[in-house]
Protein backbone atom coordinates (compact mmCIF):
# COMPACT_ATOMS: atom_id res chain seq x y z
CA UNK A 1 0.00 0.00 0.00
CA UNK A 2 2.44 2.34 0.56
CA UNK A 3 4.88 1.57 -2.55
CA UNK A 4 1.57 2.18 -4.18
CA UNK A 5 0.75 5.87 -2.30
CA UNK A 6 4.69 6.17 -3.05
CA UNK A 7 4.37 5.64 -7.07
CA UNK A 8 1.05 7.78 -7.60
CA UNK A 9 2.18 10.49 -5.36
CA UNK A 10 5.86 10.86 -7.42
CA UNK A 11 3.51 10.07 -10.56
CA UNK A 12 1.55 13.01 -10.16
CA UNK A 13 4.16 15.50 -8.85
CA UNK A 14 6.23 14.80 -11.70
CA UNK A 15 3.02 15.57 -14.22
CA UNK A 16 2.17 18.96 -12.36
CA UNK A 17 5.39 20.04 -12.83
CA UNK A 18 5.49 19.76 -16.19
CA UNK A 19 2.16 21.44 -16.90
CA UNK A 20 2.31 24.23 -14.57
CA UNK A 21 5.11 27.26 -14.19
CA UNK A 22 3.94 29.16 -11.15
CA UNK A 23 4.18 27.60 -7.62
CA UNK A 24 1.70 25.80 -6.53
CA UNK A 25 0.06 24.65 -2.74
CA UNK A 26 -2.17 21.97 -2.40
CA UNK A 27 -3.79 21.93 1.00
CA UNK A 28 -0.15 22.58 2.37
CA UNK A 29 0.85 18.97 1.59
CA UNK A 30 2.71 19.22 -1.61
CA UNK A 31 5.14 21.85 -2.20
CA UNK A 32 5.95 22.64 -6.18
CA UNK A 33 8.08 25.55 -6.59
CA UNK A 34 10.30 27.12 -9.58
CA UNK A 35 12.91 28.98 -7.12
CA UNK A 36 15.38 28.13 -4.80
CA UNK A 37 13.48 26.46 -2.07
CA UNK A 38 14.72 26.36 2.14
CA UNK A 39 12.29 23.74 3.55
CA UNK A 40 12.20 25.23 7.92
CA UNK A 41 13.29 22.40 10.36
CA UNK A 42 9.55 22.28 11.89
CA UNK A 43 7.94 22.11 8.20
CA UNK A 44 6.33 18.50 7.27
CA UNK A 45 4.95 17.77 3.49
CA UNK A 46 3.91 14.75 1.88
CA UNK A 47 5.73 16.23 -1.62
CA UNK A 48 8.63 18.62 -2.39
CA UNK A 49 9.54 19.30 -5.74
CA UNK A 50 11.54 21.90 -7.19
CA UNK A 51 12.52 23.06 -10.92
CA UNK A 52 15.27 24.42 -11.97
CA UNK A 53 16.92 25.58 -8.81
CA UNK A 54 18.53 24.21 -5.75
CA UNK A 55 16.47 23.00 -2.32
CA UNK A 56 17.97 22.64 1.00
CA UNK A 57 15.47 19.98 2.95
CA UNK A 58 15.73 20.71 6.61
CA UNK A 59 11.92 19.71 7.66
CA UNK A 60 10.18 16.09 7.07
CA UNK A 61 8.88 14.80 3.76
CA UNK A 62 6.68 11.60 3.67
CA UNK A 63 6.64 10.87 0.45
CA UNK A 64 8.85 11.93 -2.05
CA UNK A 65 11.79 15.02 -2.65
CA UNK A 66 11.90 15.98 -6.21
CA UNK A 67 14.59 18.44 -8.07
CA UNK A 68 14.83 18.62 -11.52
CA UNK A 69 18.23 20.73 -12.64
CA UNK A 70 19.04 21.56 -9.65
CA UNK A 71 21.26 20.58 -6.33
CA UNK A 72 19.64 19.19 -3.52
CA UNK A 73 20.89 19.93 0.05
CA UNK A 74 19.52 17.14 3.03
CA UNK A 75 20.31 18.88 6.00
CA UNK A 76 20.92 16.84 9.33
CA UNK A 77 17.42 17.99 10.90
CA UNK A 78 16.14 16.49 7.70
CA UNK A 79 13.68 13.35 7.81
CA UNK A 80 12.52 12.23 4.20
CA UNK A 81 10.39 8.74 5.10
CA UNK A 82 10.32 8.62 1.13
CA UNK A 83 12.22 8.74 -2.34
CA UNK A 84 14.74 11.01 -2.88
CA UNK A 85 15.41 11.83 -7.00
CA UNK A 86 17.46 14.50 -8.80
CA UNK A 87 17.33 15.04 -12.23
CA UNK A 88 20.67 17.00 -13.72
CA UNK A 89 21.93 17.80 -10.31
CA UNK A 90 23.99 17.05 -6.49
CA UNK A 91 22.92 15.80 -3.88
CA UNK A 92 24.50 16.86 0.16
CA UNK A 93 23.89 14.47 2.57
CA UNK A 94 24.75 15.90 5.87
CA UNK A 95 25.95 13.48 8.63
CA UNK A 96 22.34 13.20 11.06
CA UNK A 97 19.86 13.09 8.65
CA UNK A 98 17.60 10.19 7.40
CA UNK A 99 16.45 9.21 4.76
CA UNK A 100 14.11 5.66 4.62
CA UNK A 101 14.20 5.12 0.85
CA UNK A 102 16.95 5.47 -1.93
CA UNK A 103 18.60 7.82 -3.05
CA UNK A 104 18.07 8.29 -7.01
CA UNK A 105 20.13 11.02 -9.00
CA UNK A 106 20.97 10.88 -12.75
CA UNK A 107 23.02 13.43 -14.38
CA UNK A 108 22.57 13.96 -18.42
CA UNK A 109 25.13 15.19 -20.87
CA UNK A 110 24.15 16.20 -24.17
CA UNK A 111 25.16 13.22 -25.49
CA UNK A 112 23.40 10.74 -22.79
CA UNK A 113 20.31 12.57 -23.41
CA UNK A 114 20.66 12.43 -27.32
CA UNK A 115 21.07 8.71 -27.31
CA UNK A 116 17.95 8.70 -25.30
CA UNK A 117 16.43 10.28 -27.57
CA UNK A 118 16.95 8.52 -30.26
CA UNK A 119 16.35 4.97 -28.41
CA UNK A 120 12.62 6.69 -27.91
CA UNK A 121 12.52 7.74 -31.10
CA UNK A 122 13.36 4.20 -32.10
CA UNK A 123 11.31 2.37 -29.73
CA UNK A 124 8.01 4.38 -29.89
CA UNK A 125 9.06 3.66 -34.48
CA UNK A 126 8.84 0.29 -34.00
CA UNK A 127 5.47 0.13 -31.57
CA UNK A 128 4.31 2.71 -34.42
CA UNK A 129 5.52 -0.06 -37.30
CA UNK A 130 4.17 -3.06 -35.47
CA UNK A 131 0.52 -1.64 -34.65
CA UNK A 132 0.66 -0.82 -38.79
CA UNK A 133 1.33 -4.19 -39.74
CA UNK A 134 -0.27 -6.07 -37.16
CA UNK A 135 -3.66 -3.91 -38.60
CA UNK A 136 -2.37 -4.85 -42.30
CA UNK A 137 -2.22 -8.65 -41.23
CA UNK A 138 -5.54 -8.52 -39.64
CA UNK A 139 -6.82 -6.54 -42.91
CA UNK A 140 -5.79 -8.85 -45.26
CA UNK A 141 -6.94 -12.44 -43.32
CA UNK A 142 -10.06 -10.92 -43.25
CA UNK A 143 -10.04 -10.35 -46.74
CA UNK A 144 -8.51 -13.66 -47.94
CA UNK A 145 -11.46 -14.96 -45.38
CA UNK A 146 -14.11 -13.47 -48.04
CA UNK A 147 -12.31 -14.13 -51.19
CA UNK A 148 -11.86 -18.09 -49.88
CA UNK A 149 -16.06 -17.75 -48.73
CA UNK A 150 -16.91 -21.68 -48.06
CA UNK A 151 -13.45 -23.22 -49.37
CA UNK A 152 -11.81 -22.79 -46.09
CA UNK A 153 -14.12 -25.64 -44.65
CA UNK A 154 -12.00 -28.20 -46.33
CA UNK A 155 -8.52 -26.51 -44.68
CA UNK A 156 -10.38 -26.54 -41.31
CA UNK A 157 -11.29 -30.14 -41.58
CA UNK A 158 -7.49 -31.27 -42.10
CA UNK A 159 -6.68 -28.84 -39.51
CA UNK A 160 -8.47 -31.14 -36.77
CA UNK A 161 -8.09 -34.04 -38.21
CA UNK A 162 -4.53 -34.43 -39.35
CA UNK A 163 -2.72 -31.75 -37.31
CA UNK A 164 0.07 -33.80 -36.95
CA UNK A 165 0.63 -34.72 -40.85
CA UNK A 166 -0.03 -30.95 -41.48
CA UNK A 167 2.96 -29.88 -39.38
CA UNK A 168 5.18 -32.01 -40.33
CA UNK A 169 4.51 -31.24 -44.03
CA UNK A 170 4.82 -28.15 -43.52
CA UNK A 171 7.93 -28.02 -41.67
CA UNK A 172 9.63 -30.33 -44.68
CA UNK A 173 8.02 -27.50 -47.26
CA UNK A 174 9.70 -25.04 -45.57
CA UNK A 175 13.10 -26.40 -44.51
CA UNK A 176 13.31 -27.86 -48.65
CA UNK A 177 11.77 -24.32 -49.63
CA UNK A 178 14.46 -22.31 -47.43
CA UNK A 179 17.45 -24.49 -48.69
CA UNK A 180 16.39 -24.13 -52.62
CA UNK A 181 16.72 -20.43 -52.01
CA UNK A 182 19.92 -20.19 -50.46
CA UNK A 183 21.17 -22.15 -53.00
CA UNK A 184 19.90 -19.34 -55.46
CA UNK A 185 20.85 -16.29 -53.46
CA UNK A 186 24.52 -17.89 -52.97
CA UNK A 187 24.72 -17.73 -56.91
CA UNK A 188 23.17 -14.04 -57.21
CA UNK A 189 21.58 -15.00 -60.91
CA UNK A 190 19.30 -16.78 -59.30
CA UNK A 191 18.19 -13.98 -56.29
CA UNK A 192 15.48 -12.96 -58.93
CA UNK A 193 14.19 -16.91 -58.86
CA UNK A 194 14.26 -16.81 -55.07
CA UNK A 195 12.21 -13.76 -54.57
CA UNK A 196 9.31 -15.76 -56.82
CA UNK A 197 9.92 -19.02 -54.66
CA UNK A 198 9.31 -16.84 -51.49
CA UNK A 199 5.88 -15.72 -52.69
CA UNK A 200 3.66 -18.97 -52.74
CA UNK A 201 4.55 -19.52 -48.99
CA UNK A 202 3.49 -16.13 -47.67
CA UNK A 203 0.37 -16.36 -50.25
CA UNK A 204 0.17 -19.94 -48.10
CA UNK A 205 0.44 -18.35 -44.69
CA UNK A 206 -1.98 -16.00 -45.44
CA UNK A 207 -4.72 -18.59 -46.82
CA UNK A 208 -3.61 -20.61 -43.34
CA UNK A 209 -3.88 -17.57 -41.02
CA UNK A 210 -7.75 -16.96 -42.81
CA UNK A 211 -8.30 -20.54 -42.58
CA UNK A 212 -7.16 -20.72 -38.53
CA UNK A 213 -8.42 -17.54 -37.88
CA UNK A 214 -12.11 -19.10 -39.10
CA UNK A 215 -11.64 -22.13 -36.67
CA UNK A 216 -10.39 -20.05 -33.87
CA UNK A 217 -13.44 -17.40 -34.40
CA UNK A 218 -15.98 -20.62 -34.05
CA UNK A 219 -14.90 -21.91 -31.03
CA UNK A 220 -15.38 -18.34 -29.40
CA UNK A 221 -18.76 -17.56 -31.51
CA UNK A 222 -20.91 -20.42 -31.32
CA UNK A 223 -23.58 -19.07 -32.42
CA UNK A 224 -24.33 -20.19 -36.93
CA UNK A 225 -26.30 -16.57 -37.36
CA UNK A 226 -22.72 -14.79 -36.79
CA UNK A 227 -21.18 -13.78 -39.87
CA UNK A 228 -17.86 -15.61 -41.43
CA UNK A 229 -15.67 -12.36 -42.03
CA UNK A 230 -16.23 -11.61 -37.94
CA UNK A 231 -15.49 -15.13 -37.05
CA UNK A 232 -12.27 -14.52 -38.94
CA UNK A 233 -11.77 -11.35 -37.70
CA UNK A 234 -12.05 -12.23 -33.97
CA UNK A 235 -9.73 -15.49 -34.65
CA UNK A 236 -7.00 -13.41 -36.46
CA UNK A 237 -7.32 -10.58 -33.76
CA UNK A 238 -6.39 -13.24 -31.30
CA UNK A 239 -3.43 -14.68 -33.31
CA UNK A 240 -1.86 -11.31 -34.22
CA UNK A 241 -2.11 -10.15 -30.21
CA UNK A 242 -0.41 -13.17 -29.73
CA UNK A 243 2.56 -12.98 -32.25
CA UNK A 244 3.34 -9.45 -30.87
CA UNK A 245 4.46 -11.15 -27.59
CA UNK A 246 8.04 -11.60 -27.25
CA UNK A 247 9.70 -14.83 -27.90
CA UNK A 248 6.74 -16.91 -27.48
CA UNK A 249 4.60 -14.62 -30.58
CA UNK A 250 7.97 -15.53 -32.79
CA UNK A 251 7.26 -19.04 -31.92
CA UNK A 252 3.40 -18.88 -32.61
CA UNK A 253 4.04 -17.09 -35.89
CA UNK A 254 6.53 -19.86 -36.95
CA UNK A 255 3.95 -22.85 -35.84
CA UNK A 256 1.06 -20.83 -38.12
CA UNK A 257 3.40 -20.33 -41.15
CA UNK A 258 3.97 -24.50 -40.94
CA UNK A 259 0.81 -25.02 -40.59
CA UNK A 260 -0.34 -23.23 -43.26
CA UNK A 261 2.39 -24.26 -46.23
CA UNK A 262 1.24 -27.98 -44.51
CA UNK A 263 -2.52 -27.01 -45.33
CA UNK A 264 -1.72 -25.15 -48.50
CA UNK A 265 0.56 -28.80 -49.52
CA UNK A 266 -1.62 -31.90 -48.85
CA UNK A 267 -5.05 -29.53 -50.28
CA UNK A 268 -2.64 -29.33 -53.59
CA UNK A 269 -1.58 -33.33 -53.19
CA UNK A 270 -5.26 -33.75 -52.31
CA UNK A 271 -6.56 -31.81 -55.36
CA UNK A 272 -3.83 -34.06 -57.84
CA UNK A 273 -5.17 -36.94 -56.30
CA UNK A 274 -8.92 -36.81 -57.39
CA UNK A 275 -7.83 -35.57 -60.49
CA UNK A 276 -6.23 -38.79 -61.41
CA UNK A 277 -9.01 -40.88 -59.98
CA UNK A 278 -11.39 -38.95 -62.72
Amino acid sequence: MHNRKLFISVFMMLLLAIIFVNPAYAMDKNILNEKKTVMPPKEKVDNIIVIGHDIDIKGKVDVSAIVINGNMRISKTAKINGIVIVLNGNVQQEQGSYVKENILALKFTNDTLNHLLVGAALLLTSWILRFVLSVIFVLLTVLTGLLLKNRTEQGIQMFKQQTGKVFLVGIITCFVLLAIMLLLIITIIGIPIAIILAIPPLLAFLIGLSIISRYLGEKLFSNSYTAGWIKVFAGSFLLISVFNFPFFGGIALLCVFWFSNGLLVLWFINKLGRKRKK
